[in-house]
């Protein structure tokens, strides 16, 4: 997904929620919110994500990884960061 939001700039708008009265993008918002919740939610009852994981965790580096990608001047290796943080969420 991180790497969808860096290569698809509408897409990261939709997550980003940058459009918030766009009808269309919202729905696309709230229904891929929804696949990642399930997700989150799948992998802790196959146990092969920290319960420390929470949706809200995934979430948010969603979320950084949207602004970080937009952002010209993001720290160098801001993605390693992120995927380390999800690395290091799976048992």
């Amino acid at each position: 997904m991180i790497e969808l939001q860096r290569q698809d700039p509408a897409l990261n708008d939709a997550v980003l929620l940058r459009y918030p009265d766009a009808v269309a993008l919202l729905g696309i918002c709230e229904h891929s919110t929804a696949l990642g919740k399930d997700l989150v939610r799948q992998a802790h009852r196959d146990g092969v994500l920290s319960p420390d994981f929470t949706e809200a965790d995934m979430l948010n580096l969603l979320w950084l990884a949207g602004i970080a990608s937009r952002e010209t001047h993001a720290p160098h290796g801001w993605q390693h960061t992120l995927e380390h943080a999800l690395a290091a969420a799976w048992l």
